[in-house]
């Protein structure tokens, strides 16, 4: 059943076409897997801090851009400079700390819904990323292991060529992810054809 579906898979049609997509993705996968670590430590550094009860970055940037809570916390600051009239009513000093009170509550319950909100968005998107950038890099790892098997029955020597020249590759595409940067002799990507999977990364709290 296994050699069934390599002969169905096309990265795995001959052992040219296995060795070259071999080739590829030792140069894709040191990037796909920085991607992959990248996106878990920031998903997991947002939950601790949403854990220990901080406010992550990105909704504290969401909450002081909403345009109703702004305008919100400037009628609160507003109420609180406005002076009384002279001489002021006896009624005047407790309708005015009711009214005070009232719109000091509302904006707080509002900041509240709105922290929640933002921060159950922050938290699905990091986690959508995390998942994306997990499912990019076993891709290519399954990829790399169907490649694998299919090259297994190939001449020794053929074999020992073609390991001695993966290590070299692995070796650039290492230096290059630490680098920040793709292997020489390849695309913006990374790889020949320009297939390696987009850079996932989040706010964590802002990638």
């Amino acid at each position: 059943q296994h050699a069934r579906s390599v002969e169905r898979d096309p990265d795995v049609a001959s052992p040219a076409a296995a060795a070259e997509t071999l080739r590829e993705l030792v140069r894709a996968q040191p990037e796909a897997h920085r991607r992959a670590a990248d996106a878990k430590d920031a998903y997991d550094r947002a939950i601790a801090l949403v854990s220990n009860g901080e406010e992550l970055p990105a909704v504290r940037r969401a909450i002081e851009r909403d345009p109703q809570l702004r305008s919100m916390r400037d009628a609160v600051r507003e109420f609180e400079r406005l002076a009384p009239p002279m001489p002021a009513p006896p009624e005047y000093g407790q309708r005015r700390a009711r009214l005070l009170e009232a719109a000091r509550r509302n904006r707080d319950d509002a900041t509240a819904s709105a922290r929640a909100r933002a921060e159950a968005s922050v938290l699905e998107d990091l986690r959508r990323r995390h998942d994306e950038a997990a499912r990019q890099r076993r891709d290519l790892d399954e990829r790399a292991e169907r490649a694998i098997a299919a090259l297994e029955f190939r001449p020794l020597q053929a074999q020992l060529d073609l390991l001695t020249t993966l290590v070299r590759e692995l070796d650039a595409a290492i230096d290059a992810a630490e680098r920040g940067g793709p292997p020489a002799g390849t695309g913006a990507n990374g790889n020949r054809r320009g297939n390696a999977q987009e850079n996932a990364n989040g706010d964590v709290p802002s990638n």
